[in-house]
């Protein structure tokens, strides 16, 4: 996944793209193990590495970030969605039996 939140091929970065390498960080991963030190190696808009405190960088020169002890984790997705208020103003879900609700939700969800 790239920083930016895209999916694709893992294709290197243009060789003009900026690469940083952020030291002195906290990393927390999001695989539900515990935050660790470490570098993490930004090459363009990909993350190319992420190496544990006192393992030696890899690739060629990059601007060097001090993260300063500071926590560095992915971006994070909303995923809460509330399909089922989507025709708000055509319903008056209060008043709706909830087997109606939900089939309304469904509908939302495969239309909008």
């Amino acid at each position: 996944m790239t920083v930016d939140g895209q999916r694709g091929p893992s294709a290197g970065a243009p060789h003009d793209a900026p690469t940083y390498e952020i030291f002195n960080v906290r990393i927390l991963d999001g695989t539900g193990r515990a935050p660790f030190a470490g570098t993490v190696r930004v090459e363009g808009n990909r993350i190319a590495a992420v190496t544990p405190e006192g393992t030696p960088p890899e690739g060629g020169p990059a601007t060097v970030i001090d993260g300063a002890g500071r926590t560095l984790m992915p971006g994070l997705v909303e995923y809460h969605a509330h399909i089922g208020l989507a025709d708000m103003a055509s319903y008056d879900l209060t008043r709706v039996p909830t087997e109606e609700h939900m089939l309304i939700t469904v509908s939302n969800d495969r239309t909008k």
